[in-house]
């Protein structure tokens, strides 16, 4: 094992059993004999260097090196109906696991990894739901020294080992599914765990399971620390007589606060005695502007709807011109990016990300309430959609794909937005649902004609832009 984070000297220390330094007497033959075997290989190569760094790892002969690989698996063969299967990111389909195609097929696969992170939030999480769960977790991910990786096996006797411990107690669980899905549950036994194959698990602090040392333990009981917090981010609970020592940075920092109470009450004030769960980023994460969440409204500054669309149309024209892509894609990417985040105006969208009437609709802001029970499904993409149906010339060259780059922007319209995502509220019933088979009819038409990777590619090109101009305090000029 060894520290992944950098910035000390590391220790490494390396965990082998006797057999693997034994090896083995006569050729490996089963995929078991040939694991053992470049097991062995390599605690012998580790036993003679004593500096591990990449470089001098690099420098061993590539012979010797494979003979420490395991078995080599059996690639899937990637057919153009599987390609198109998994492009349809915003259909609901069963598909393969995207490993079997990047890592192949064994004869004798690995069992399934899981990913365990332990928080101090997560309870109260769990009790106020998924979508405040999904909210949180987009926007405040796991970082790498929180996780620890085991297999799935271990994961579910750890908590089968949880639940015994407190049998009167329920234990809440965040899963995030390696699909995106997330999932809150809280267990009275075993049973009742959904599959946890791949999937990241967080636990409670107080559930246990780490052993001092940072090794993972079914029968470790002592808390765990929670180590979500670093210099660029923190949490803290907003309320009256609070205590939490904040950093300085955080009026600038990008936050998104969870009422601790019913949002749906009118007699709740602005400032309420059970305050606000605040999630704060000292640096923008420009990831988060391809999420599907209501997070695509934070920013460092207030931005307003048409200085937002404009800078991103700017933007996207740049990369496009960078690329020295053709002309008409890059009028499409331009045009997209004018357009893409029109459907914000509507008041539904103001309302729930708590802009004040009385000025211009804002984009982006840097209040981080958003109540996302009030949009009902509205998508704000599919409203910009309408919009720019209307508004965008029909003799504009390359329409059809400045219109899908505004749909799919983050992540639908691939084929289409699935019901309820796929109304308009200043729209009649009857255009909503034109509009929206001619999302999907424009997808399949748009896939033939510039293939999946390279659609693929456009739509990653004005996420871009959208997500530079999200990160800074841009001016239009």
């Amino acid at each position: 094992r060894v520290n992944r984070i950098g910035y000390t000297e590391a220790e490494v220390s390396v965990v082998h059993t006797k057999n693997e330094e034994i090896g083995l007497e006569k050729p490996p033959k089963t995929h078991s004999q040939r694991l053992d075997a470049a097991r062995t290989k390599t605690l012998a190569i580790l036993k003679e260097q004593t500096d591990f760094s990449p470089a001098t790892l690099r420098d061993i002969d590539k012979q010797t090196l494979e003979s420490c690989f395991s078995p080599s698996a059996k690639p899937a063969r990637l057919h153009a109906e599987v390609v198109e299967a998994f492009a349809a990111t915003s259909a609901t389909i069963q598909l393969p696991h995207v490993s079997v195609y990047l890592r192949g097929v064994s004869d004798a696969p690995d069992p399934p990894d899981c990913f365990l992170v332990w928080r101090r939030d997560s309870a109260k999480l769990v009790k106020l739901g998924r979508d405040v769960a999904m909210k949180v977790i987009t926007f405040f991910r796991p970082n790498a020294d929180e996780i620890a990786r085991v297999s799935a096996s271990f994961a579910r006797d750890l908590i089968k080992n949880i639940l015994q411990r407190s049998p009167e107690d329920k234990l809440p669980l965040i899963i995030a599914q390696p699909g995106g899905d997330i999932e809150v549950v809280s267990l009275e036994n075993e049973t009742e765990l959904p599959s946890i194959d791949h999937a990241t698990v967080i636990l409670p602090t107080t559930a246990g399971g780490l052993l001092a040392s940072g090794l993972p333990s079914t029968n470790a009981t002592n808390e765990v620390s929670d180590v979500g917090d670093n210099d660029d981010r923190v949490r803290f609970i907003n309320q009256d007589g609070s205590e939490d020592e904040l950093p300085t940075w955080l009026d600038q920092a990008i936050k998104i606060e969870i009422p601790l109470y019913d949002t749906f009450d009118d007699n709740i004030n602005e400032v309420n005695e059970e305050g606000y769960l605040v999630f704060a980023l000292r640096r923008p994460d420009t990831s988060l502007q391809s999420s599907d969440s209501d997070l695509t409204l934070l920013g460092t500054t207030n931005q307003t709807i048409d200085e937002h669309c404009t800078l991103v149309g700017d933007a996207a024209r740049q990369i496009g011109q960078a690329l020295e892509l053709p002309d008409n894609e890059i009028c499409a990417l331009e045009t997209a990016g004018r357009w893409h985040d029109r459907g914000k105006a509507r008041s539904i969208w103001q309302r729930a990300a708590n802009i004040r009437t009385g000025g211009p609709p804002l984009a982006k802001s840097t209040k981080g309430r958003f109540r996302s029970e009030i949009l009902g499904g509205y998508r704000h993409e599919f409203g910009s959609l309408v919009e720019a149906e209307k508004e965008i010339p029909v003799t504009m060259s390359d329409r059809e794909l400045a219109l899908h780059l505004i749909a799919s922007h983050h992540g639908w319209a691939r084929p289409g937005f699935p019901d309820p995502r796929q109304w308009d509220p200043d729209a009649f019933p009857e255009l909503n649902q034109r509009l929206a088979i001619n999302v999907a009819n424009r997808f399949a038409n748009l896939q033939s004609k510039y293939g999946p990777w390279r659609l693929a590619w456009l739509e990653a090109l004005l996420k871009a832009a959208d997500a530079y101009v999200s990160s800074r305090d841009l001016k239009v000029k």
